[in-house]
């Protein structure tokens, strides 16, 4: 799964905070994305998109 932003300032956000691990090896964040997906945590509850 990949963070893609719809605006300029999204992708941005997106390139600066690396929220894709474009700059690791090892792509921590996805991982851990995947694990909270799976134990239900991400997206949260109250997440207003859902």
């Amino acid at each position: 799964m990949k963070i893609i932003g719809k605006t300029p300032f999204g992708r941005a956000t997106c390139n600066r905070l690396d929220l894709n691990d474009e700059r690791r090896k090892e792509p921590f964040i996805q991982n851990a994305r995947r694990q909270w997906i799976a134990a239900q945590l991400h997206p949260p509850n109250d997440d207003p998109r859902q």
